[in-house]
């Protein structure tokens, strides 16, 4: 009876899966990305495209286009991840650290890996006050506030995020268990090959998001079978884990 009602999906996605042809003008549509548009802003959005349609997992409603992939990086023409750099980067979920310049061995931040997170997901944070008193006021502060909200992320103590400090391989693995979870994927099946030399360098709670992660070809350790817990994330290596994930996790 045209009376709009809002739709709320907490920590759930409304899915719209759309025929390609519904775009179509002679254009390859599955060979571009598909970005959302806020005044003329482009902005990840979770979807999955296929030769035939595109499945987009929205929180909210927009306006959604599709752009040629053009980033450019003049520093990862060496790299294995190469690929998954530039398959992020042009979604708008990670950015260069200069024009041109990615960056790929530098450690990645608290901070950029949350923001990396809430864009690649499409999170959106309430309204409430962030509960960390050191991001309130910065610009990534609600990447951290829906990060939290998701339970996707906690902080160093209860009032403090640590936002320059860095990321240990076991944390980010951690954090990587649980997008499985908020994207309610079943791993109830798999069974998690923790086969690690240093098995004993990490805590039951890792070892098991580790030997998870292992199975599923997200985080795998180096060829003497060592996992390195302690180990800080790189960029380069933020972005293969990332990108497997989301494939894992079907948002992207």
């Amino acid at each position: 009876n045209d009376v709009a009602y809002p739709i709320t999906t907490d920590k759930g996605y409304m899915k719209v899966k759309v025929p390609l042809n519904f775009f179509v003008d002679g254009k390859a549509l599955n060979e571009k990305v598909l970005l959302k548009s806020t005044d003329g802003t482009l902005s990840a959005i979770s979807h999955v495209m296929t030769d035939t349609h595109v499945t987009l997992n929205l929180k909210q409603a927009g306006t959604f286009v599709f752009a040629e992939p053009n980033v450019v990086f003049n520093d990862i023409d060496k790299l294995s991840t190469k690929e998954e750099v530039l398959y992020l980067a042009n979604r708008q979920i990670i950015k260069g650290k200069d024009v041109g310049v990615f960056d790929p061995h530098a450690e990645i931040t608290r901070a950029q890996f949350a923001r990396m997170i809430s864009r690649a997901l499409g999170l959106v944070p309430s309204d409430a006050e962030v509960p960390f008193t050191d991001v309130r006021g910065k610009d990534y502060a609600k990447d951290v506030q829906a990060l939290y909200e998701a339970g996707i992320t906690t902080g160093k103590t209860a009032t403090t995020f640590d936002p320059q400090g860095t990321v240990t391989r076991q944390q980010a693995a951690l954090i990587m268990k649980r997008i499985l979870k908020y994207a309610e994927i079943d791993t109830a099946a798999i069974t998690a090959n923790t086969n690690f030399k240093d098995a004993n360098k990490m805590s039951k709670e890792v070892l098991e998001a580790v030997g998870l992660l292992n199975s599923l070809d997200i985080m795998t350790g180096n060829t003497e079978r060592e996992f390195m817990p302690a180990g800080h994330l790189t960029r380069s290596h933020m972005a293969k884990i990332l990108k497997r994930t989301l494939g894992v996790a079907e948002l992207m």
